[in-house]
């Protein structure tokens, strides 16, 4: 039971701390509303899980062998990161008289869990400590669904906060609101440059 326990406990505090996923979702709950951002929502649910189960295949195993894999990795997810923020902040109110940037397709949602460095950490993170000896199938299948679920649950409640903050946003809050969403998913390029920064004095 405290097997089963802990795995929900990671799971969901994965799903409810603040990250790209979540900033994309109410970046774009607020924007375009509920409706109009399921498909980033489901591309993110269910692109996680496929992402989760390559690692548990031995994905994960292979970026350990060949670290410049991961490395390139990084570099491609955070300059994929950069222009998401670029996006976001570009973003406004969809009936505005202008050309609008639209929002995230489910491919694009799917595609960037792949990318995104919040989402390896988290699934390595599962997979090493979750996986038991003799049971690796068995195991994988759990962290699947408890990453589903929590999934779910998670960035529903992302997209439904984003989606509430719509009617408060107009005018210049817009502008204000998606330039504030930008920045913050630029700030998470930070801990991948960092991670991968040694210094010497």
């Amino acid at each position: 039971m405290e097997y089963y326990l802990s795995i929900v406990v990671f799971t969901f505090a994965g799903a409810f701390t603040p990250g790209p996923n979540p900033v994309l979702l109410i970046s774009s709950g607020a924007n375009y509303g509920i409706r109009r951002s399921l498909p980033v929502y489901f591309g993110i649910c269910l692109g996680f899980p496929l992402l989760v189960a390559a690692i548990g295949g031995g994905l994960g195993a292979l970026f350990s062998r060949f670290p410049f894999a991961h490395s390139l990795l990084k570099i491609v997810g955070a300059a994929y990161l950069l222009y998401l923020a670029w996006r976001t902040a570009t973003g406004a109110r969809p009936d505005a008289d202008i050309e609008l940037p639209k929002p995230l397709t489910f491919r694009e949602a799917m595609v960037f869990q792949w990318v995104n460095p919040k989402a390896w950490v988290v699934a390595m993170g599962a997979i090493a400590t979750f996986t038991r000896e003799g049971e690796v199938f068995e195991s994988i299948l759990i962290i699947l669904s408890a990453f589903m679920i929590s999934g779910f649950v998670g960035m529903g409640f992302w997209l439904t906060l984003g989606a509430r903050l719509e009617t408060w946003l107009y005018g210049a809050r817009y502008r204000v609101f998606n330039g504030v969403m930008g920045v913050l998913l630029a700030l998470t390029v930070i801990p991948i440059v960092l991670a991968d920064l040694s210094f010497t004095f």
